[in-house]
């Protein structure tokens, strides 16, 4: 498994252009740690910042709400693919 960091999210995106949404779920179970970020999930979903943080704070998406200002959110990486 690698650090979060270590995951090159330009080359990830020319990739998913090339694969299917099974292989692309894959990937991103392979290379992302068990939990992940907010950060993480609105880049791996494609979608805005304000709509990530809508559906954490809804529960649309499960995830663990620490009340913190910053790094609030830990979501695991199964949620976000399944």
């Amino acid at each position: 498994m690698h650090p979060a960091s270590a995951v090159d999210h330009s080359n990830l995106r020319r990739m998913v252009c090339m694969m299917t949404i099974d292989e692309y779920c894959e990937i991103v179970q392979r290379d992302y740690p068990e939990y992940i970020s907010s950060d993480q999930m609105y880049r791996i979903c494609h979608i805005s910042k304000r709509t990530c943080r809508y559906l954490l704070e809804t529960g649309l998406v499960p995830n663990i709400d620490s009340g913190k200002k910053t790094r609030r959110f830990k979501i695991k990486t199964t949620d976000v693919v399944s």
